[in-house]
Formats: C-alpha cells, structure tokens, sequence
C-alpha cells in the first residue's frame, strides 16, 4: 500500500500516479530513489522523501511549495513560491489574495524581497502589488493605492524605516500619493494634489505650513 504525508495542493491520487508504484510488486525491490525523483516533477512538490513501511507498504512524505505571490510575464499568471518557483497557472482564483509582482527578473529577487518585508507581516499584507523596476530596486503599490519606492542598496533600512512611520506616525493613513527612499539618508512624501493645495493654502492664511 502507498502512505502518503503532508500532501495540502497536490491529490493523493496524483503523487500515487507520479510514484509509479505497482500495488503487489515485492516491497525489497521497489525503486525509492525513482518514486522520489518522480515525484518531485509535480509542481506543488519542493522535495519529497520515501521510505519502505514494512511489511507491505510505502510512505511517501512530500514538503510542498509556499504560494507567496502572482507572477505577470508575458501576459500570463503564475502562482510563484517564496523562492520564486513557478508553480502553476492553474486554479489562480483561490490565490487571489496574494500579491501581484511584475517586471522582467522578478521572480529571481522575489525571495530577497520576502526576506525584508516579511519581518512585518501586518504591513506586508497591506501590499497589493510589487515591481521590479529596471533590474535594480522595487515598487511597492499598497491596498489604497500609496507607492513605496524602495531602493537598490538597503532594503531592509528603507523597510524599517516605513515601518516606524508607520508605528508612530500612521504616515500610510494620511492624504499621500507615495513615499520615496530611493535618496540615501533621506525620505521623501509626495501628497495628493488636494493635500498639497491644502496645506498651500493654510500655509498663505495662517502664515505657517503642517507638519506632515
């Protein structure tokens, strides 16, 4: 008989149709590494290890991709791992909550990227989408529509600088088109065109601008 262990996307009856295992072969002579190496072909499989079960069985213990975000190429979806897998293209609508990342090389930077952010789940959530710009640095575009423009050196000073903002300021709840760290050692914020008119004008009646 086949055991099969910690299967979440993939079908039992699948890693039994990759495994090739025949139902009444000698236990002795089955193959593992081939069953293994077989395995490991399904898509959601990251690696997959198999041991004899005596007296008459197989277990198969397969460790699965993570779904960590939608990949845009060549105006195709994939779901991409956190290592930046494709895994499938397929059954896209139940990851429609994960974040959308586009850009040429995107899904090679895809894992450095998680590394920084995923050190504040609570804000991460709130990104709605990611860019990978020229090669070289990251756009992120939150839930309400404000960009964080990352830079190419310093990813997680930028980071934790937005998230200290963020824990004393609530700069993301504030009328902003986007923050900008692409300066070393400096932060810039760009209001909406009604904030800034705002603030223009409070400037000319009370003679003093607002802190942002």
């Amino acid at each position: 008989k086949i055991i099969i262990e910690g299967e979440l996307q993939t079908l039992e009856e699948e890693i039994e149709e990759a495994s090739g295992v025949n139902i009444g072969e000698p236990l002795l002579t089955t193959n593992i590494k081939a069953i293994k190496d077989q395995v490991e072909q399904l898509s959601w499989v990251k690696t997959a290890k198999v041991t004899r079960r005596l007296p008459d069985g197989v277990l198969i213990n397969v460790l699965e991709h993570v779904p960590a975000a939608l990949w845009q190429v060549d105006n195709k979806l994939w779901v991409l791992s956190d290592e930046g897998v494709q895994i499938t293209d397929h059954k896209l609508e139940y990851f429609a909550d994960l974040p959308m990342i586009s850009g040429a090389g995107a899904d090679q930077h895809l894992e450095d990227l998680l590394l920084v952010v995923t050190k504040n789940n609570e804000l991460f959530n709130r990104v709605e989408t990611a860019s990978w710009i020229g090669g070289r640095r990251w756009d992120l575009i939150l839930k309400n529509g404000i960009k964080i423009m990352l830079p190419e050196q310093e990813i997680i000073t930028a980071w934790q600088s937005l998230v200290e903002f963020e824990r004393l300021e609530k700069l993301l709840a504030r009328n902003i088109l986007a923050v900008d760290f692409r300066i070393k050692d400096k932060t810039v914020v760009r209001l909406t065109p009604e904030e800034a008119a705002r603030r223009r004008l409070m400037a000319k009646t009370s003679g003093k601008g607002e802190e942002i």
